[in-house]
């Protein structure tokens, strides 16, 4: 019922509610999205890592792009990588990979060798370039959830053309988990695999997607492209639901699921491991297996090195082990992954070169010097530094 001489909005109170708050919504949603876009323009650190999928090496850089990794969550400056034509996150010295003039070592990995968060110079891969004087040239590679499988697929299509003497093929813990419990882990890159023979040269999979859209779902567009919804779910649900966690958890292991759950079984005993986690840590390592015959046949090394994890000392990664449910101060080793790859590849006659034990020794003599980022995990920028002094050591030794 409408009374005569009163308006619209006085006779219709709930829809001019709804249409007063839809233009304030508005309002505020374009004076966000103007404040977003001058930050982003003027600063170029929130675009996302240029990423696409390949059906030859599962994922891979754009090619001849520059980006800037910003980690504000861990204090860390923005960082500026460039990618050069092959897709090789490279510095300044990039011509090197034009021409071989020395003995050369690939350095091939996941997200531990990608090392987006430090300045490319700082990486351990540079720093040797730095002491050996290209003398010894090092070619560093790396992407994030990469695997033995996908890492193989990279040497063959990608490292091969380099002309290396000499692989370091950096494994991880997250190479070794079960798929239900993890999804990017080796299993899922080898039943994704195309085969020749006991090489795998290409991925069932859509080419050229960007990782950042294939990742994301419906409701992960809203958030990040809607500001208004952005700054409620990082500012507040996120960090209310973070709290709640603490608060409802009734013991150290009941929010435990997927990657921790596994970490925490193949940080024991190889005795103790359920039959079908052996059986898939068996079969990640026979692609490492084949990867060193078709090295062997090229007249090319293959080295083994185990990433050492922030999760084996008390006071590093403390916001990285709550986000998998545990405490901050928790511990866990790597100690029985490793000391059964160490076993599997000794029969394989397959070098390995410890770094753990270096990590162990820094903390003693450096309790109070964090290695690794404390939310994003990976090595910072002392992490490098003894990364680069483990290999300096060995090839320094080499020489000899």
């Amino acid at each position: 019922m409408e009374f005569p001489g009163v308006s619209w909005f006085e006779n219709n109170p709930k829809k001019s509610f709804l249409i007063f708050f839809l233009a304030v919504f508005l309002l505020a949603e374009c004076v966000l999205q103007a404040v977003y876009f001058f930050i982003e323009k003027k600063n170029e650190i929130y675009k996302p890592i240029p990423l696409r999928s390949s059906r030859l090496t599962y994922t891979e850089y754009i090619p001849n792009i520059s980006f800037v990794r910003f980690l504000p969550s861990d204090h860390h400056p923005p960082v500026f990588s460039h990618v050069n034509a092959m897709g090789i996150r490279v510095g300044k010295r990039a011509e090197r990979l034009n021409s071989k003039k020395n003995y050369r070592v690939l350095n091939v990995g996941d997200s531990f060798v990608q090392s987006e968060q430090i300045p490319f110079e700082q990486t351990f891969g540079e720093l040797l370039n730095h002491h050996f004087g290209y003398d010894i040239e090092f070619v560093s590679h790396g992407i994030r959830r990469w695997a033995p499988t996908v890492e193989f697929a990279w040497v063959y299509h990608v490292g091969v053309h380099l002309d290396p003497d000499e692989v370091n093929l950096f494994l991880c813990i997250n190479d070794f988990p079960r798929k239900r419990h993890y999804h990017f882990t080796d299993q899922t890159y080898r039943e994704t695999a195309i085969y020749n023979g006991s090489v795998p040269v290409g991925f069932e999979m859509q080419e050229g997607v960007e990782v950042n859209d294939r990742d994301r779902t419906f409701k992960s567009k809203i958030i990040n492209n809607i500001r208004i919804v952005s700054l409620l779910y990082h500012g507040t649900y996120q960090p209310l639901k973070k709290w709640l966690g603490k608060k409802l958890r009734k013991d150290e292991n009941s929010d435990l699921s997927g990657f921790g759950n596994e970490a925490i079984l193949l940080s024991q005993p190889v005795t103790q491991w359920p039959k079908d986690l052996k059986e898939n840590v068996d079969e990640t390592m026979e692609v490492v297996k084949n990867l060193h015959a078709f090295l062997v046949k090229r007249g090319i090394r293959l080295n083994v090195l185990m990433v050492a994890v922030g999760f084996g000392w008390k006071d590093e990664a403390g916001p990285g082990k709550e986000a998998y449910g545990w405490n901050k101060d928790a511990t866990l080793s790597q100690e029985g992954i490793e000391k059964y790859l160490q076993e599997f590849l000794k029969q394989a006659n397959i070098p390995f070169i410890d770094i753990r034990s270096a990590f162990e020794k820094y903390k003693r003599l450096n309790p109070h010097k964090a290695l690794f980022f404390p939310l994003d995990g990976h090595w910072n920028e002392e992490g490098h530094s003894v990364v680069f002094d483990v290999l300096r050591k060995h090839y320094e030794q080499e020489r000899k």
